[in-house]
């Protein structure tokens, strides 16, 4: 969830896709780049009849899945491409995705799927071949993460009586000191540390 939470959209779009590639094989056609017309992929066979090449992917990191997913069917319509279903993936936690699904399906006329991060977990799990992808993929990246968490942590403040955040943050600043959104994930990790104990359901808030 980290590595593929840190990565551009870019590289997300070609990681989803090989990951696509390597559960469906010949039924997924990898799409995408400059004007590609809305979709990053194309599959065939599923939610549709074999090689009617109406099954559309698109792979994103937009923050609001259900805009992203009306202006990617309009696009796809705009190019003059036949749509009987659209499958949208992203790194976001999606809980009442199925609700998404349901109502942008009525609303846009076609089949709309979602898959969220679990999905994308499965689909890295898929295999031997999709297990090894990603980690030669993210080979630099698991590298450090293991170094961070196994490796011998120097003197810690007093103050700090749970290493956990400590070596998040130890880590964030190791490696991000270079650029200029440190802040931000910083910032997040603080939040959710502080909230490590409420839950609105059980009616205990901060």
């Amino acid at each position: 969830a980290y590595l593929l939470g840190d990565i551009d959209g870019h590289r997300f779009e070609s990681v989803v896709q090989r990951l696509l590639y390597i559960r469906h094989r010949v039924q997924f056609d990898p799409l995408g780049g400059y004007k590609d017309g809305g979709a990053d992929g194309e599959l065939m066979g599923v939610y549709g009849d074999p090689g009617d090449g109406r099954h559309y992917v698109q792979i994103s990191k937009e923050g609001k899945p259900e805009k992203k997913i009306t202006r990617t069917y309009r696009r796809l319509l705009e190019v003059k491409r036949e749509v009987s279903a659209l499958t949208y993936w992203t790194h976001l936690r999606l809980p009442t995705r199925d609700i998404t699904e349901d109502s942008l399906s009525r609303e846009l006329g076609i089949t709309v799927r979602i898959r969220d991060l679990l999905s994308l977990m499965r689909l890295v799990n898929e295999n031997v071949s999709s297990i090894e992808f990603f980690k030669t993929q993210f080979a630099n990246e698991i590298r450090e993460l293991v170094a961070a968490e196994g490796g011998p942590s120097e003197a810690r403040s007093i103050f700090v009586s749970d290493p956990t955040v400590y070596a998040y943050l130890k880590f964030e600043v190791a490696e991000r000191t270079d650029r200029t959104n440190l802040v931000l994930p910083v910032v997040d990790a603080m939040l959710y540390w502080a909230l490590r104990d409420t839950d609105p359901d059980a009616g205990r808030f901060l």
